[in-house]
C-alpha cells in the first residue's frame, strides 16, 4: 500500500514494527509548543521480503513552517537528520523527503504533540531506478485446448505479461536467477448478476531458470503442473449506503508481496445486499517470500476496499472477512473528468473506522499523508535538487485519496481508495 512510506499501518513497514516508538520524555508538549529537536531516520526495504531497512544516505529532508519557511538538511551516514529550529508557535509543519532515483514522499499537518510522541519518524523511500533487464519471451506447450488467456509473472519482474496467443513476454533482472509462474485460463462461465462474476482457471505451472544475462526464449510446459488449493468463504459488506457496499464486485487475489508474482485468484463470486460468496484457487512456490491474500470490493473508476491478510489462504478452508472499509467521499476536487492543478487544496472524508488517509500520486511516485486528524492535503514544492517534472513528468498524473486502517484482530491490512481524479503539473 502507497501509504506505508509513514507507517500507516502496513505490514511491509518493517522489521522493528513499523511504527515509531512510544518516547519523548514524561512532559508532552502540547502542539503550539512541540519538542525542542526531533529526528528522521530514511530508509529502504531490502532483502528477502523486504525485511531489512538499508538506511539512505543524503536524502534532503525539507521542512516546511507554517509562516512560509523552508528548512532543508540532507540525512547523514546513519539515515538520519535532526531538526532543532522549529517555530511551533506559527503552527503544524510538513515534511518531504527525496533522493535522485527514489520517489517522493511527504507529511503535512504535523503538530508538536505527535512528534513529543516518538522517538524519531521512520521515513521509507522505495528506489524508482529498476536494475539492468533482460527480456524473458516463450510460449507455452500442453495447454488446455479451452483456454484463452496465458498470465505469466515473475519472482523478478514487477510488471506481468498477459496475452490471448498463449505467448508470453517480460522483463527480468539481469544476472539473477528467476521463476516464472504461468497461468491458463478463460472468461466465464458468464455470470447471472451485475454483481456476480466467473473465470475458469485452466491450469498452474512452475519454471524455475538460472540467472540471464541476455535476452532468451523459454518453454512453460503445462504437463509440469503446480497443483492448486481451493478455499471459499463470504465477505460481510459494510452496513451502509457506501458504493462499496451497494455497487462492488468481489475479488481475491493471492500474490507475492516481495515481487510481481501472481499466485491465486477468484474463481466464482457473487454479491447480494449483505455480503458476497466467493470460491477461489491457489498455488502456492518457495518462490514467493512475502505471500499475502487480497479479498478486495471493487466498484468503478478505482474505487475498492481492500482486506489484505499475511500468507497463503489454507486449504479447503471457509472463511469469513468483514472490516471493509468505505470509499472515500472526494470534497475537492469536485469533478475528477477534470484536471486540476497539482497544488490545489485536496479534501475528503473518510468513514469512521479509518485511522489514517492521503493522497497518492502517480500510483505511488509521490506520496501526501495527512496528520492530525486532518482529512485535506496540499502538495508540498519537491526539495531542493530533485525535479519534479522529471519525477512525474510534464502533463497529466493520476491520483487517488487512500484511507487505511491498521491490522485487525485477524492480523488484515484494510484500506479503500477514491475515485481516479487527474492533477496536472
Amino acid at each position: 500500500m502507497a501509504l506505508v512510506a509513514w507507517g500507516c499501518g502496513d505490514e511491509t513497514v518493517a522489521p522493528d514494527g513499523g511504527t515509531p516508538a512510544d518516547g519523548g520524555g514524561d512532559t508532552q508538549p502540547d502542539a503550539a509548543t512541540g519538542p525542542s529537536s526531533f529526528t528522521v531516520r530514511v530508509f529502504e526495504l531490502v532483502g528477502a521480503g523486504g525485511q531489512s531497512q538499508s538506511l539512505i544516505f543524503d536524502a534532503m529532508v525539507a521542512l516546511d513552517q507554517a509562516d512560509g519557511t523552508r528548512l532543508e538538511k540532507l540525512t547523514g551516514s546513519d539515515g538520519r537528520v535532526t531538526f532543532s529550529e522549529v517555530d511551533w508557535s506559527a503552527g503544524p509543519i510538513a515534511l518531504t523527503v527525496g533522493k535522485q532515483g527514489y520517489g517522493l514522499v511527504s507529511s503535512v499537518n504535523i503538530d508538536g504533540t505527535y512528534l513529543a510522541s516518538v522517538d524519531e519518524l521512520p521515513v521509507i523511500l522505495t528506489a524508482l531506478k529498476s536494475p539492468a533487464h533482460v527480456a524473458i519471451t516463450g510460449t507455452a506447450t500442453n495447454t488446455d485446448p479451452s483456454a484463452t488467456y496465458l498470465t505469466v509473472t515473475s519472482n523478478r519482474a514487477q510488471v506481468s505479461s498477459q496475452r490471448n496467443d498463449l505467448s508470453f513476454g517480460l522483463s527480468v533482472d539481469k544476472g539473477e536467477p528467476f521463476t516464472l509462474i504461468g497461468l491458463q485460463w478463460t472468461e466465464g462461465p458468464k455470470p447471472s448478476g451485475a454483481r456476480d462474476f466467473a473465470e475458469t482457471l485452466l491450469g498452474w505451472t512452475e519454471l524455475a531458470q538460472p540467472a540471464a544475462q541476455e535476452s532468451q526464449s523459454v518453454t512453460l510446459d503445462f504437463a509440469n503442473a503446480l497443483a492448486p488449493e481451493t478455499h471459499s468463504g463470504t465477505i460481510t459488506l459494510p452496513a451502509n449506503t457506501s458504493l462499496v457496499a451497494t455497487a462492488s464486485r468481489a475479488f481475491v487475489r493471492v500474490s507475492d508481496l516481495s515481487s510481481g508474482l501472481f499466485l491465486g485468484a477468484v474463481t466464482v463470486s457473487s454479491c447480494g445486499a449483505t455480503s458476497c460468496t466467493f470460491e477461489a484457487e491457489h498455488v502456492e512456490t518457495q518462490a514467493a517470500l512475502s505471500p499475502v491474500t487480497s479479498y478486495i470490493l471493487l466498484v468503478f473508476d478505482g474505487i475498492t476496499s481492500l482486506v489484505r491478510r499475511q500468507g497463503y489462504p489454507k486449504a479447503g478452508a471457509s472463511v469469513t472477512v468483514d472490516g471493509f472499509l468505505v470509499e472515500p467521499r472526494l470534497i475537492a476536487p469536485t469533478n475528477t473528468k477534470q484536471a486540476v492543478p497539482l497544488r490545489d487544496r485536496i479534501s475528503w472524508e473518510c468513514g469512521p473506522d479509518a485511522e489514517g488517509s492521503g493522497l497518492v500520486i502517480g500510483g505511488g511516485i509521490w506520496t501526501v499523508t495527512a496528520r492530525a486528524g486532518r482529512n485535506d492535503v496540499t502538495v508540498p514544492l519537491a526539495p531542493t535538487g530533485i525535479d519534479e517534472r522529471a519525477l512525474l513528468g510534464v502533463g497529466l498524473h493520476s491520483a487517488q485519496v487512500q484511507c487505511i486502517a491498521g491490522n485487525d484482530k485477524a492480523g488484515a491490512l484494510r484500506a479503500s481508495t477514491s475515485r481516479t481524479f487527474i492533477l496536472q503539473l
